[in-house]
């Protein structure tokens, strides 16, 4: 189990007196020397529109005809894709703690998308296994079936 981190603590090698340890950083001369400071140009934003179309085609893949509760799987798609880009998001806790935390009795269905978005995205965070599911995609879509390997983030960013 992971200790908590406690703010107040401090070495005992320290006056309590002491002022607080706090060094200012020139963040703006580091994000210029990385040429990280400038705009995005136009390409640079075309590429990430690109990504983004990907992600929001990836959440919005139901059908909305058959579906009786499409808000309801979209809300699940959008946790599969933030547990399995970011599990601090939900605490750092586990797939199977998160899908009993929100009622979902199934804890494969989560664990169906988040492998699915990452097989999609090429994206996979410490917390999921190290090798890829034995289980089909939940989704295939004609959009995303050719950008499988690799993943689809990568290639409108290469």
């Amino acid at each position: 189990m992971k200790q908590e981190f406690i703010p107040d603590l401090d070495s005992k090698k320290r006056s309590p007196l002491a002022p607080p340890i706090h060094e200012e950083f020139d963040w703006k001369s580091l994000y210029s020397s990385l040429g990280e400071l400038s705009e995005p140009d136009s390409t640079e934003r075309e590429r990430m529109a690109v990504a983004l179309n990907a992600v929001l085609t990836w959440v919005l893949n139901i059908d909305f005809d058959k579906s009786h509760r499409p808000q309801q799987l979209i809300g699940r798609r959008v946790i599969a894709l933030a547990w399995a880009t970011n599990p601090a998001l939900f605490g750092g806790i586990s797939l199977s703690e998160l899908s009993r935390r929100l009622g979902i009795n199934q804890r494969e269905t989560l664990s169906n998308l988040t492998s699915d978005f990452s097989a999609t995205f090429g994206i996979r965070n410490a917390g999921q296994s190290n090798k890829p599911p034995n289980r089909v995609s939940v989704t295939k879509t004609p959009q995303m079936a050719n950008k499988r390997q690799g993943g689809a983030l990568k290639e409108s960013f290469s």
